[in-house]
C-alpha cells in the first residue's frame, strides 16, 4: 500500500498566500497489507460508536531494537534521538501524527510536514495539545475539534483537546487505542519510569536540526513537582497541580521531547497496559535552562474527557 494513497486529509484551516495548510491524521508509518490487515484485526475491537470507550485498549508489542539500525545504504547510524531510540510503531500503536500540507506555488510538489502528535482513545476520537489545534478554523474539519474550556495559552495550562474523526479508525495490531487513566486519583511517583514516542525535532540544536522519518521513543524518569517548580522558577512559569515533569537534565545530559512532539503521550504502565498519563505540552531548551519537560496531567480531565466522548 502507497504511504500517500493510505492517507486520509481532513482540513482544518487554509491561507491564500500561495500556500494551503491542512492538518491531517496521516498513516504514512501505519500502513500495512491487506492480509496482515485482515489477520491482525482481532487485536482490537472495533466499532462504530463514537460514544463509548473500547474495553480492550492499551495492549501493544515490546520490541527491543538493537543499539543501531541501517540507513539506506546499509550503513549502521545511531538513533538520532539524544538518550532514546529508534522504535517501531507496534510499540506505540495508538500515536498518531498531525501533518500540515502545504502547496508552495509555483513549485510542482507538495510539502508532508509534522507538527504535532496525538493518541487514540476509540475508533473516532484522539486526545492531543490545545495549543496544536488552537486558532483552526473547525467549520474546515470534517470532523470537530474540542479544546477544554480552560485552556490558557498565555500560561500553557489546561492544555489538551480532543479532535474528532469523520471515519471510524481501523483497529489492526499497528493501529490500536491507549488507556485512560483509571481515574482522576491517577498518580506517577517521582522517579517512575515513563515513556514518549514522537517524530518531533532530535535534537534543540536551532541550526542542526531536522524532523525524523521513524518514530523515535526514549524513557525518561518523572520529577517531582517540588523540584519541577525550582527549575522553573527563574522563568516565572507557573507549575500547577495539572501539570507533569519527566526528563534527564543532570550531568550534562538531556532527555525527553523535543519541537514537535508536542501533542504526544506521556505513557506509563500498569499490568501490561500503556496509559495515557500526560500530554506534551512545553519545555526550555535543557541544554540552557536544565528545565524537564512539562506535560498536561491527563486524571484531571477524565470527566471531560468522557463527557465530550459521550455527548459529541
Amino acid at each position: 500500500m502507497n504511504s500517500f494513497e493510505s492517507r486520509s486529509l481532513r482540513c482544518l484551516t487554509f491561507s491564500i498566500l500561495f500556500l494551503i495548510y491542512c492538518i491531517f491524521i496521516s498513516s504514512k508509518f501505519q500502513t500495512i497489507n491487506a492480509a496482515d490487515d485482515e489477520k491482525n484485526n482481532s487485536a482490537a475491537s472495533n466499532s462504530n460508536d463514537s460514544t463509548k470507550l473500547p474495553n480492550e485498549c492499551g495492549t501493544f508489542t515490546k520490541f527491543f531494537p538493537p543499539k543501531t539500525s541501517k540507513d539506506n545504504k546499509g550503513n549502521n547510524r545511531k538513533s538520532k534521538v539524544i538518550g532514546g531510540r529508534d522504535a517501531l510503531i507496534e510499540e506505540f500503536p495508538w500515536h498518531a501524527s498531525l501533518q500540515k500540507f502545504r502547496v508552495i506555488l509555483p513549485l510542482p510538489l507538495p510539502d508532508w510536514r509534522h507538527v504535532c502528535g496525538a493518541s487514540i482513545v476509540n475508533n473516532f476520537w484522539l486526545i492531543t495539545a490545545a495549543h496544536c489545534v488552537d486558532g483552526l478554523i473547525n467549520s474546515w474539519f470534517p470532523g470537530q475539534l474540542r479544546i477544554v474550556a480552560e485552556w490558557n495559552p498565555r500560561k500553557a495550562q489546561n492544555d489538551i483537546a480532543l479532535i474528532k474523526v469523520s471515519k471510524p479508525l481501523e483497529f489492526n495490531s499497528r493501529v490500536r487505542p491507549i488507556c485512560l487513566p483509571s481515574s482522576i486519583a491517577y498518580e506517577l511517583n517521582a522517579g517512575q519510569s515513563v515513556s514518549v514516542a514522537g517524530y518531533g525535532y532530535t535534537t534543540d540544536n536551532i541550526i542542526l536540526n531536522f524532523l525524523p522519518d521513524s518514530l523515535k521513543a526514549v524513557e525518561v524518569p518523572v520529577v517531582g513537582m517540588q523540584n519541577c517548580r525550582q527549575t522553573y522558577n527563574s522563568s516565572r512559569i507557573p507549575i500547577t497541580d495539572r501539570m507533569i515533569c519527566a526528563g534527564i537534565t543532570t550531568d550534562g545530559r538531556c532527555s525527553g521531547a523535543m519541537r514537535g512532539d508536542s501533542g504526544s503521550a506521556l505513557v506509563s504502565y500498569q499490568n501490561n497496559r500503556a496509559i495515557h498519563s500526560g500530554i506534551v505540552s512545553f519545555s526550555l531548551p535543557c541544554r540552557f535552562f536544565g528545565t524537564p519537560d512539562v506535560y498536561t496531567r491527563t486524571s484531571p480531565y477524565l470527566d471531560w474527557i468522557k463527557s465530550t466522548i459521550k455527548n459529541h
